[in-house]
């Protein structure tokens, strides 16, 4: 842009024109910054949208090379989802549902991996993480009172821990009391939630 100037209200004028859902997950992931960021970085998204600037505003932009824009970013997603995979990661998104009241998110990866531990390292007892999934995320997650937290699950001989972060370091140390301990972190933010799963 030639001028790096750029207020909020014309930004607001400017935001009537863009794609909806290229908008919303800017404003997701960017926000709060400074309006002439967010337009920089919605013109990456929709080359177009720079006619639009110069003949609905005389806004020039400089052109982006999308090709190489969409190669790097496209190369740094594949890079961060094979270090994610590698290190057992598993991450999931969601939204809440005004209408309904409830979350809407898609656990099914890291269920799964939770009842893989609890196979691999329960002989009695795994069922507890079904117990735990239920009470403590599944029935949050259908009254809509989820909210920013962690949860442990430590898997023992015998069943699951479920407790927070704080009674997993009081334990943690105990000799032979946890073969393998995963994370979740569920984290809300302006009617999005992500659920990562890590060791």
């Amino acid at each position: 842009m030639k001028n790096t100037s750029l207020s909020q209200e014309v930004l607001d004028d400017i935001a009537t024109y863009m794609n909806d859902s290229i908008r919303e997950d800017l404003h997701f992931r960017l926000a709060p910054c400074e309006p002439i960021v967010f337009l920089q970085e919605y013109c990456k998204r929709d080359a177009e949208f720079i006619n639009v600037l110069k003949t609905e505003f005389g806004i020039e932009m400089e052109t982006v090379d999308m090709e190489n824009f969409f190669e790097i970013e496209y190369r740094d997603e594949q890079i961060k989802d094979l270090k994610e995979a590698l290190a057992g990661i598993k991450r999931e998104t969601g939204y809440f549902n005004p209408l309904k009241g409830n979350w809407k998110i898609n656990c099914s990866s890291i269920l799964t991996k939770l009842i893989q531990e609890a196979g691999r390292w329960c002989e009695h007892y795994a069922s507890d993480l079904f117990i735990i999934w239920k009470y403590r995320i599944d029935k949050k997650l259908e009254d809509g009172s989820i909210s920013t937290e962690s949860f442990v699950f430590g898997f023992r001989k015998d069943g699951v821990d479920h407790n927070h972060k704080e009674w997993y370091e009081l334990h943690k140390n105990d000799i032979g009391r946890y073969r393998a301990v995963w994370f979740l972190d569920i984290v809300v933010n302006d009617g999005k939630m992500e659920m990562i799963l890590h060791k």
